[in-house]
């Protein structure tokens, strides 16, 4: 694939780089290593519950939780990791990042919940992983993906037609079976212009690992939820300008993210979305991404994101009030 291309030639600039400039940890600062063992363990880590700390998609507000999951919590060195990464100072740790997402999206692909009413767990064709960039179109039109490729050893899907997403990946005598679209979070336009599209590349991680999780159920005793294919669609959009988020609290951050994601195009019928983001803090970009998705008749099963925000330590004061951060409330 191109973006396997793309990362092995990222590691070999690295290391070339590293002959001529000194280099250090992007987590922790250990000098002449791009991620120390330490650091590279934190990426590791089995991915874990986390929109209970993000107001926004906990259910507080927006009526229903949406399933969210993280690598870990958005401090020390996973943060300064993810910052070097997203700021496009350090591309070097981008090849052990999307690696580590990939290998996270695997191990939870199944706790997701894709089935569908009509779905019975029937052996089908091989789940293909595709990816693609969506063009304005009619709200019916399907977004147009890249030629599939086999996501885990197996044998290759047949190629997506031109401008669709439509292909036999399913086996002779079996019913059509759902999609899941792996949507990343819209970039602004200055990332686009810049080309640092960093969440769709982390998207596309998580495609391939959700997709090689789906393959292996196939092979395995754990019940497989009746998918065809794991697309990767950069769909969403910024409607319109707003504030930073940076700075702005839950309230001010739901307010700017109100009505400012768009969908640039339907989706296949009856397909199953995946948002994800390179961090969650009160959940207000998830959650406007969630309703514009769900406005256009989408069902989103859940978000995946690098690192997460914890929520505000609550601890009691004297007075018998409540301290809530550095808020007594």
């Amino acid at each position: 694939m191109v973006t396997d291309r793309l990362r092995r030639l990222t590691g070999a600039l690295a290391d070339a780089t590293a002959l001529v400039l000194p280099v250090e940890c992007a987590g922790c600062g250990r000098w002449d290593v791009a991620l120390c063992p330490a650091c590279r363990e934190l990426l590791g880590a089995a991915p874990t519950r986390c929109e209970a700390d993000a107001p926004m998609i906990a259910g507080e507000w927006s009526g229903a939780p949406l399933p969210t999951w993280s690598i870990g919590p958005y401090r020390g060195a996973l943060r300064a990791i993810v910052l070097a990464w997203k700021n496009h100072q350090r591309r070097d740790i981008a090849p052990a990042i999307l690696a580590a997402a990939t290998a996270a999206a695997q191990g939870w692909a199944l706790a997701l919940d894709l089935r569908g009413p009509e779905a019975d767990n029937e052996a089908g064709a091989d789940v293909a992983h595709e990816t693609g960039t969506a063009a304005p179109a009619a709200p019916a039109a399907p977004a147009a993906p890249a030629p599939a490729a086999p996501a885990a050893p197996a044998a290759p899907a047949a190629p997506a037609t031109a401008g669709a997403v439509t292909g036999d990946v399913v086996a002779p005598g079996v019913p059509p079976r759902r999609d899941v679209v792996v949507v990343p979070a819209p970039s602004g336009w200055r990332r686009r212009l810049q080309r640092r599209l960093v969440v769709a590349e982390l998207a596309d991680a998580v495609g391939q690992g959700i997709a090689a999780g789906l393959q292996a159920a196939r092979t395995g005793a754990a019940p497989e939820p009746g998918i065809s294919r794991v697309l990767v669609v950069d769909v969403l959009r910024r409607r319109r300008g707003g504030e930073h988020q940076s700075g702005l609290g839950a309230r001010g951050r739901a307010t700017n993210r109100r009505g400012s994601v768009a969908v640039l195009t339907g989706l296949p019928a009856g397909a199953v979305v995946v948002l994800v983001d390179d961090v969650v803090t009160t959940g207000a970009t998830l959650a406007a991404c969630r309703a514009a998705l769900e406005a256009r008749g989408n069902r989103v099963a859940g978000a995946f994101v690098l690192a997460s925000t914890p929520a505000p330590a609550v601890r009691p004061v004297p007075d018998g009030g409540t301290l809530v951060g550095h808020r007594h409330v």
